[in-house]
């Protein structure tokens, strides 16, 4: 909360000096892409969201494992401005139809474009490029698009097939054949994508080290070209994996038009077709159509991961400066950025095909933002924390907060317990001092616990409720106050929030209230008539009045006087005796040797 605040105050600062908006958009570039890296170079404007929505939210992208999403055939070229750019074919797909979405909250995000691009030191990035997927319009949530970034690697033997699909998506250019002296072969080889799987047909050739499924289609052309030369059978088709430990291509013959499961294998079929001139002429140029390609997202991005997520608004002195935005950097479960993987043999040449990037112009930005950790759901079938947790840094617990936290509750705990007793007490006897004229009475009269003319407070049932109510709003009152004294005593009230806040208030309130509650109830039903021990008074019994006389009898002469009912304890050699003189008994004392009747 304190961060929050905090945050709110220096945007307002900064924002309040700002000078227009220094946001410089390049020609054909996405202008969220711009309005990032201006925002990454200004100063620091950011937050975190309240304790209890930041750090458990996640986000869904949905659609994004589905093979056909990113099949090349459905993009169109849109590279410019440094980058490149495959759009979602809207002749095709319109936006409000894309096959993959960004959900988070309420909003919904639908996929436009991917864009590659080559990373600059002002970025601060760790990787030479990266991926972008490019979400707008988002409806029903608090911005107007999405980003999600992932970084682009070299890797020796896993291939996210990127630069297969960027050459499909925007082809550079045709390659003319050479002109023919004598004999000229006009061929034209189409493939196409049958399935994934092995083609069900009969194998030819299997090939090792093959890089590229384009590699795996030369090899078949080269075939088809030989045996149509020799006027034999060729290649018709062919299998491609990229990642088999051997053999990754395997040609075949026959009707290719089915696949048998594999995984991991592509199969493709050719139509293969050729005209023999025998005249001395130059070959036109030889236009061989590629199958489309796809992007191994299942294998590379299909697992849930977490991101580092920023929600960045413009500043508030200039709200159309640029629109709000969501900006998520893939990370796996150690926090460490996501990548995609290139194989090391196609690595440089793919970054070298890639426009060389254009140095930010733009100036800096001091922009609100809300930065947080969601965990990310595309391929896997999570039941949400069950199933996954999301990557946060270890934090120094602050036993400082900790310890006061604790003393507060207990000692609020104490002290609403007694103000509450005090509470319904007062309640008591303010009832009792407007009831007694009806009748009602404090304690039993007598010992059997029956009232004279009346019955007992306690069991009217408008003083029972009463009671409750004094007792639930007693509590609550007490809680507070007391919570309110001690923050102010100890200085504390920066280690509350208000969640926190009322959950000591609610467990104090239920724990004081329900026992007195419970307590007076129980008393009221099951011990109606037992006299109260402050309340009640034992009457007091008279105690008869006495007298002592004393009498000496020596040696037995004197037998006129008795003595009745002699109770009394040996003293040496005497006797003493004692009866009240109502009952005509007397006091004396009795020498050896005498005679008493």
């Amino acid at each position: 909360m304190r961060v929050l605040s905090a945050g709110l105050l220096l945007a307002l600062a900064r924002e309040a000096t700002g000078a227009g908006c220094p946001v410089v958009v390049p020609t054909g570039a996405w202008p969220q892409g711009a309005a990032y890296q201006a925002v990454s170079a200004g100063k620091p404007n950011a937050m975190v969201p309240p304790k209890q929505q930041g750090f458990n939210r996640t986000v869904s992208i949905e659609g994004i494992c589905v093979d056909s999403f990113s099949i090349s055939s459905s993009y169109v070229c849109a590279s410019s401005a440094g980058e490149f750019k495959a759009g979602l074919n809207l002749t095709k797909t319109p936006a409000a139809q894309s096959p993959v979405a960004l959900k988070f909250g309420g909003a919904t995000c639908p996929l436009t474009a991917i864009s590659v691009y080559k990373t600059t030191k002002a970025s601060g990035s760790s990787f030479k490029a990266e991926m972008r997927f490019q979400f707008e319009p988002c409806i029903g949530g608090p911005v107007t698009s999405a980003a999600v970034v992932v970084g682009i690697r070299k890797d020796a033997a896993i291939d996210f097939n990127l630069p297969a699909w960027t050459k499909q998506v925007c082809p550079q250019q045709t390659t003319t054949a050479a002109p023919v002296a004598v004999v000229k072969h006009e061929t034209d080889a189409v493939i196409k994508l049958v399935g994934q799987g092995m083609c069900d047909g009969t194998v030819r050739r299997k090939i090792s080290g093959i890089a590229t499924v384009m590699d795996c289609k030369l090899q078949c052309v080269s075939s088809a070209t030989k045996a149509n030369i020799l006027n034999t059978t060729g290649c018709t088709g062919f299998s491609f994996k990229a990642t088999a430990a051997d053999e990754n291509c395997i040609t075949f013959s026959g009707n290719i038009t089915k696949v048998v499961a594999n995984a991991g294998w592509e199969c493709y079929n050719m139509d293969y077709k050729t005209s023999l001139d025998s005249k001395a002429t130059p070959a036109p140029t030889v236009v061989v159509t590629d199958a489309p390609e796809v992007l191994a997202i299942k294998e590379v991005l299909g697992v849930s991961a977490s991101a580092y997520f920023q929600q960045i608004t413009p500043p508030l002195g200039e709200p159309t400066c640029f629109a709000s935005m969501w900006w998520l950097r893939l990370e796996d479960r150690s926090g460490q950025p996501l990548s995609v993987p290139i194989k090391a043999a196609d690595y440089d040449a793919f970054l070298a095909d890639i426009p060389e990037p254009i140095e930010p112009s733009s100036g800096e930005v001091s922009a609100p933002q809300i930065i947080d950790r969601v965990l990310v759901d595309t391929c896997t079938e999570s039941g949400g924390w069950g199933a996954q947790a999301c990557f946060v840094p270890v934090v120094e617990a602050d036993w400082h907060c900790r310890k006061e936290e604790l003393t507060g509750a207990v000692i609020s705990g104490v002290i609403t317990a007694i103000l509450t007793w005090i509470m319904v007490a007062i309640w008591f006897g303010v009832y009792m001092k407007f009831g007694s004229k009806n009748g009602y009475d404090a304690a039993a009269g007598d010992e059997s616990g029956q009232v004279a003319g009346g019955s007992r407070v306690c069991t009217h049932s408008m003083f029972q409720v009463g009671m409750i109510l004094v007792a639930i709003g007693g509590a609550c009152l007490s809680c507070w106050l007391s919570l309110q004294f001690l923050n102010a005593v100890m200085r504390s009230a920066e280690c509350f929030d208000v969640a926190e806040f009322m959950v000591v208030i609610i467990s104090v309130v239920l724990s004081v209230a329900l026992a007195i509650i419970f307590f007076s109830l129980y008393l009221a039903f099951r011990h109606p008539a037992h006299p109260h021990p402050f309340l009640h008074e034992t009457p007091k019994q008279e105690r008869t009045n006495t007298k002592l006389m004393l009498v000496e009898v020596q040696d037995g002469t004197d037998t006129g006087h008795s003595l009745d009912s002699m109770v009394g304890t040996k003293q040496g050699a005497l006797w003493t005796g004692f009866q009240s003189q109502n009952s005509g008994s007397a006091f004396g004392t009795v020498r050896p040797g005498d005679s008493i009747r």
